[in-house]
């Protein structure tokens, strides 16, 4: 089992070209073919899951093409889950507020000592280190909760790569032919 990661991502290749495989993602959104809704766009998506099914832990799945990596080879599809943008600002603005206040709490607190008052300043730069670690890892329990959810996304990104490459083996015979 892979550990977690923050913002985790993974890379497919592709079996075609990038503009055919999010034509086909277009197309399968619009049918509704998957518990998600997204945008298409010419050279990456954005998938989501759908608003009557999201929670605060829901995740968000940013699709983009990356050039091959050879001259022979197929270009990748490039993956990344992350939490809804409004829940990352979040996550960062609480990073800020609390590096704010260590740093505050740390020239505070040296203030204190160095006019040989007591710096219970200081008390409050771990503090605002540890909050930093609960923060870190609630991102990773939103994570689990969301797991299925990113199963649902992955799986629905799987089956219209499988797609694309049944087109384009259909497009080779045809070819071929």
């Amino acid at each position: 089992m892979a550990s977690p990661r923050m913002r985790p991502t993974f890379e497919r290749p592709l079996p075609s070209e990038g503009e055919f495989f999010f034509q086909l993602l277009r197309e399968a959104l619009e049918r509704g073919e998957c518990p998600c809704r997204g945008k298409v766009f010419k050279d990456h998506a954005i998938l989501e899951i759908r608003e009557e099914d999201q929670h605060f832990w829901s995740p968000h799945l940013g699709l983009k093409v990356l050039p091959a990596p050879a001259e022979n080879e197929a270009n990748i599809l490039h993956g990344r889950f992350s939490p809804n943008p409004g829940v990352w600002t979040l996550f960062l603005a609480i990073y800020g507020v609390l590096g704010i206040a260590a740093l505050g709490g740390l020239v505070y607190g040296l203030a204190q000592w160095s006019t040989n008052e007591s710096p219970w300043a200081l008390l409050v730069t771990p503090a605002a280190i540890a909050l930093m670690g609960f923060t870190y890892g609630a991102a990773f329990i939103g994570q689990g909760l969301g797991s299925e959810q990113m199963f649902f996304l992955r799986s629905f990104t799987e089956r219209v790569l499988e797609r694309a490459r049944e087109r384009k083996g259909q497009s080779t015979q045809e070819r071929s032919a």
